[in-house]
């Protein structure tokens, strides 16, 4: 058996590994590598045996506790808002000059007179 630490099959894991994989790398024999086996009249104990935990699979997708009935309120309510401004800024661009004038600054024509009054 391949001799493999947790960490070991946490990066396996990481990398794409599947269970599958993880469990056939821990089953094949590595030759170049002996292993103290059981001696003749030895039992072989269980604490030789790395511990047969699955790496957990990283869940992919969205929690089982989403509330969809909240989540589609709030978003029609948002929109509700957003409806709102929407007609209150059409509401006062219909009233806005559109001319590009503005009525603080005097216009040519009131500096003109201004100037011809000036001078009587």
């Amino acid at each position: 058996m391949a001799n493999l630490k947790f960490t070991d099959i946490i990066e396996l894991a990481k990398q794409g590994y599947k269970v599958a994989d993880i469990k056939e790398l821990l089953s094949l024999e590595v030759p170049d590598s002996p292993q103290p086996g059981p001696k003749d009249g030895e039992r072989k104990t269980e604490d030789t045996d790395p511990p047969k935990e699955e790496p957990e699979e990283p869940k992919e997708g969205k929690p089982d506790n989403v509330d969809y009935k909240k989540l589609y309120e709030d978003s029609k309510r948002q929109q509700d808002e957003l409806a709102k401004k929407l007609e209150e800024a059409q509401k006062s661009n219909t009233n806005k000059d559109a001319s590009g004038n503005n009525p603080d600054e005097k216009s040519d024509l009131d500096l003109v007179n201004e100037l011809a009054r000036s001078f009587m």
